[in-house]
């Protein structure tokens, strides 16, 4: 039997966003309010995650593939031998004249902490470690599992 999943939608134009967006650029670096303590269980100390990702399309092209940051506390991702926040990649879709950034369930699936702060960051960087440049109003779908010892 399976266990039960958690899901959390971060929405760059959601209700519980804690700073401003009005530019493309703002949007590589959203605070959100998560009321973790209601969302999941205490028990557990470590999730499966599994995210997708989804921005609205851009008439134009974007290029850059990046990384999802999402600063919650501890994690057992490592870059090399230093902790991460990177949760994992997204990539642009080019179609025609149009474009978007896409995340899978199969691209990403580290192991989280429970996480110890109410503010969540998500910071969207390319693989060089900047900011992407160009990003339009996204949605992030998070799925966690706990994972009991």
């Amino acid at each position: 039997m399976a266990n039960r999943t958690y899901t959390v939608i971060f929405n760059s134009r959601g209700s519980n966003v804690l700073t401003p967006v009005a530019t493309a650029l703002q949007r590589t670096a959203i605070t959100y309010f998560v009321n973790w303590a209601n969302i999941l269980p205490r028990g557990c100390t470590r999730y499966s995650c599994n995210f997708v990702f989804k921005s609205e399309s851009y008439a134009g092209a974007v290029s850059d593939n990046g990384f999802v940051n999402m600063n919650i506390g501890k994690t057992d991702i490592f870059d090399g031998t230093t902790q991460t926040y990177n949760l994992g990649i997204i990539y642009p879709v080019i179609i025609g004249a149009f474009s978007f950034y896409n995340s899978t369930n199969n691209d990403n699936n580290p192991i989280i902490l429970y996480p110890n702060n109410d503010t969540v960051t998500i910071t969207l960087k390319t693989f060089a470690g900047v900011a992407m440049g160009y990003m339009t109003p996204y949605v992030l779908i998070l799925t966690l599992e706990p994972l009991y010892d």
